[in-house]
């Protein structure tokens, strides 16, 4: 996941598939979630209020936790 801290988009990557990712606030309030199948993803968050967020990726069968800041 890079960049951290983020100003426009947030570009996610893993070496397997990913097929699930939830963004949430830090209270837990979703605010963006998609589904796919690809190993690379990229996330427009420049309408996202300046904050910390926390990504959920789905991964193979395992469930992988990020935090990013929002600039």
């Amino acid at each position: 996941m890079y960049p951290n801290p983020v100003e426009d988009v947030l570009y996610l990557q893993a070496e397997q598939i990913i097929t699930s990712i939830s963004i949430r606030t830090i209270l837990g309030q979703e605010i963006f979630s998609t589904n796919m199948e690809t190993s690379s993803y990229k996330v427009d968050v420049s309408n996202f209020s300046a904050g910390t967020y926390f990504v959920n990726l789905t991964v193979g069968k395992a469930i992988v936790t990020k935090k990013f800041i929002k600039q």
